[in-house]
């Protein structure tokens, strides 16, 4: 499905089969599509048509299973943020949301909240195909601050997700 449009622009062999970011390989197509989002209950893949769309491009994200080497002084702090390990790091803000004591163990690999807290990170500069199940990388100057998991993203362009039904399409549905 179409993000500029909501219409249906192909079919799909199933959600699990495609990732965010990557060609989304519509036969037929004279367009070049790219995965832009997917709803695995709904069994849909969102689609946008360029590899600079907007709807592609993150601006900040949600994580968990937070493990921590070196503990935060603070809720909220700068950091530069690896979400690819052929990239190089990108200024971000983490908010860390924590419910109980931060316990780092400082003699097991690796160190660990044990998945208690999540954290919102906003982006200086949005990047590409960023995904829920990714791993993130927090790090100030040359030292490993943090690692989480990717749960969520905030995309530069939102958009709907939901069919756009043609008059035609609705009269052939009251018809059958």
């Amino acid at each position: 499905m179409s993000v500029d449009d909501g219409r249906v622009v192909g079919t799909h062999i199933g959600v699990p089969f495609y990732t965010i970011g990557q060609g989304a390989g519509i036969g037929g197509s004279e367009r070049r599509w790219f995965v832009a989002d997917k709803n695995v209950a709904g069994n849909i893949v969102y689609v946008a048509e360029d590899a600079s769309h907007p709807a592609l491009l993150t601006k900040s994200l949600m994580a968990a299973k937070v493990s921590w080497w070196v503990p935060p002084s603070a809720s909220e702090f700068a950091c530069d943020v690896q979400v690819r390990s052929m990239k190089e790091p990108s200024p971000g803000v983490v908010k860390w949301y924590h419910q109980k004591e931060l316990f780092v163990k400082l003699f097991f690999f690796p160190p660990r909240d044990e998945g208690n807290g999540t954290m919102h990170v906003s982006l200086s500069e949005p990047q590409r195909s960023i995904a829920p199940g990714q791993a993130i990388v927090l790090s100030q100057g040359d030292l490993i601050v943090a690692a989480a998991e990717v749960t969520d993203r905030v995309p530069v362009q939102p958009f709907t997700k939901r069919a756009v039904v043609t008059e035609q399409e609705t009269e052939e549905q009251v018809l059958t």
